[in-house]
């Protein structure tokens, strides 16, 4: 049984949570799936840059007027990082730097925009962006070979996509897009230490069909808070290392969030076509 499942039966709610994969259009036919449905509670959207980045690239046939926020869930942390081979890349920041405002590098991004924003952000932010060309990728692992092997200088990437080559020593952390130190990995430069505004990262979250009610919206508000305080959440987090910073966010500042992210991605998109075009 899941947790929410579980949680629901604490309360005396006997009821199955069915989870239905939609896949293609990038998160697209998922959320029209969603809001094709009643305003009512009963079905909700599990969604991860599903919406606010394809209403701000004119991708979407809805605006983020059709969503109600029910709470983000995750707060991905977002890396730069080069080769760990000896003699290959770069073993810090200021490396990276140096070379950047000497001779110029070269940034790989996979995804387009979305794998992208990060990328630009810290070259903006660190004061290489008219120094920096961003390498575009279909493949993360192709990208990923290129920086071990030396091809380009560094790439952006989450920490759990890479946790195995970092263990392996084939790959050297830089930056990680947080304000202050993560724990786990201390000797890594975090962007607020340098006064580096470069904190963008995945988010994760629930949202439901503009005009459901209020009082289903706090309902599975609080039931995805206490969900994610069960022992199991906890543990899958860890192992995924999606909680190396405070992930949940309530509806309300949920919505707000996806209103500054629509901003964001708009900023980016015209920069990533500046560098890409």
């Amino acid at each position: 049984m899941k947790p929410a499942e579980d949680i629901l039966a604490e309360r005396g709610v006997d009821v199955s949570i069915n989870v239905e994969n939609v896949t293609g259009a990038g998160g697209l036919n998922g959320a029209r799936r969603v809001l094709s449905k009643p305003a009512d509670g009963y079905t909700i959207f599990a969604s991860t840059n599903a919406i606010t980045p394809n209403v701000a690239l004119d991708k979407a046939d809805f605006t983020l007027d059709d969503w109600a926020g029910i709470a983000r869930v995750q707060h991905d942390t977002s890396w730069i990082y080069s080769s760990g081979r000896d003699g290959v890349g770069h073993k810090s920041v200021d490396s990276l730097l140096e070379k950047a405002k000497n001779e110029g590098i070269q940034l790989g991004a996979v995804g387009g925009v979305l794998g992208g924003a990060f990328t630009i952000q810290f070259a903006k932010a660190a004061g290489i962006w008219e120094n920096t060309q961003i390498v575009t990728y279909n493949d993360a692992g192709r990208m990923r070979t290129d920086v071990i092997s030396g091809e380009i200088d560094g790439a952006f990437g989450e920490i759990q996509e890479m946790k195995s080559a970092y263990q392996d020593g084939e790959v050297s952390l830089l930056v990680v897009g947080t304000e202050d130190s993560v724990e786990d990995f201390p000797d890594v430069t975090a962007a607020g230490e340098r006064g580096w505004d470069a904190t963008f990262g995945t988010m994760r979250g629930f949202n439901a069909k503009a005009g459901t009610p209020t009082e289903a919206l706090d309902y599975w508000s609080q039931l995805v808070e206490e969900a994610m305080q069960t022992d199991s959440y906890q543990q899958l987090a860890e192992e995924t290392m999606v909680d190396l910073r405070p992930g949940y966010l309530g509806r309300q500042e949920w919505m707000n969030q996806m209103e500054e992210n629509l901003e964001f991605y708009n900023k980016m998109e015209k920069l990533y076509n500046e560098k890409t075009s």
